[in-house]
C-alpha cells in the first residue's frame, strides 16, 4: 500500500470508475455504462474536493485498488472545484445528466454529514477494479489503517451502497448503525466501527484476541 498524493488522483480515475460501473450508484446517475463512465472520473474529484475533512488517499502498488479516507474534524485545505467539475461534465454527457448527477451527491452528502462527524476518520471510497476483486487488494488497503486506529484508540465509519459489501465490512469489524434510502436505486448502509483490543481477560487468563 502506498500514499497517493491528492494531485494525482488522475491516475485513479480509471480503477474507480470500473469499480462503481453499473453498480447502484452509478445506476442512479444513468442506465446508459456510456454516460457512467464518462461521469465516474469527474465524480472521483469532486467527492475529493467535497470531503468532509483532509483527505488521505492510499492505493495498492499497481492501483488495482484505492482507499480514501477523511477525518471529518479537520478543515481541508483542498481547493474547492465544484463549478471546475460541473461544466466539464456538462461538457461531456449534457446538463439534465450534469443535474441528475449534482443532486444525486448532494443528497448522499447530506445523509453522510453528521453521521461521519461521530467518528475520527471516515472511508468514503473503497474500489477495487473488478479484475482484481476476491485477491486480497481490499484486505491491504484497509488492514493497516484499522491495526493503526486499535492502536491509537480511533473509531472509524462508512457508508456504502452496495449491499453485496456488507458482509465483508463486517468481517473487518464494522457493524451496521443506520441504512437509509437515497432513492429508488441507492439504500445507503451506515456502519462504524470501534477500536478492537488485541488482549482480553477471561478464567484461563490472558488471551490473544484475533481480528482479520
Amino acid at each position: 500500500m502506498r500514499q497517493v498524493k491528492i494531485s494525482e488522483i488522475y491516475k485513479l480515475e480509471q480503477t474507480y470508475t470500473n469499480a462503481y460501473l453499473n453498480k447502484p450508484l452509478f445506476r442512479s446517475f444513468s442506465i446508459d455504462k456510456k454516460i457512467q463512465k464518462k461521469v465516474g472520473p469527474i465524480v472521483l474529484h469532486v467527492l475529493a474536493d467535497y470531503s468532509p475533512g483532509e483527505v488521505e488517499i492510499y492505493s495498492t502498488d499497481n492501483t488495482e485498488g484505492i482507499a480514501f479516507w477523511t477525518r471529518p474534524g479537520q478543515v481541508s485545505t483542498g481547493k474547492r472545484n465544484f463549478l471546475k467539475w460541473i461544466s466539464k461534465m456538462i461538457i461531456k454527457v449534457g446538463i439534465i445528466n450534469s443535474i441528475r448527477v449534482a443532486k444525486v451527491l448532494m443528497s448522499l452528502d447530506k445523509k453522510s454529514d453528521d453521521l461521519s462527524k461521530e467518528s475520527d476518520y471516515y472511508l468514503f471510497i473503497l474500489a477495487v477494479d473488478p479484475k482484481f476483486q476476491k485477491q486480497g487488494f481490499a484486505s491491504q488497503l484497509i488492514k493497516p489503517m484499522l491495526k493503526k486506529f486499535d492502536k491509537n484508540k480511533l473509531t472509524c465509519s462508512l457508508d456504502t451502497t452496495d449491499s453485496n459489501n456488507i458482509k465483508m465490512y463486517e468481517h473487518f469489524g464494522f457493524e451496521i448503525k443506520s441504512v437509509q434510502k437515497i432513492n429508488k436505486y441507492i439504500k445507503k448502509y451506515h456502519m462504524i466501527r470501534k477500536p478492537k483490543n488485541k488482549i482480553h481477560n477471561n478464567k484461563l487468563g490472558i488471551v490473544s484476541k484475533k481480528f482479520p
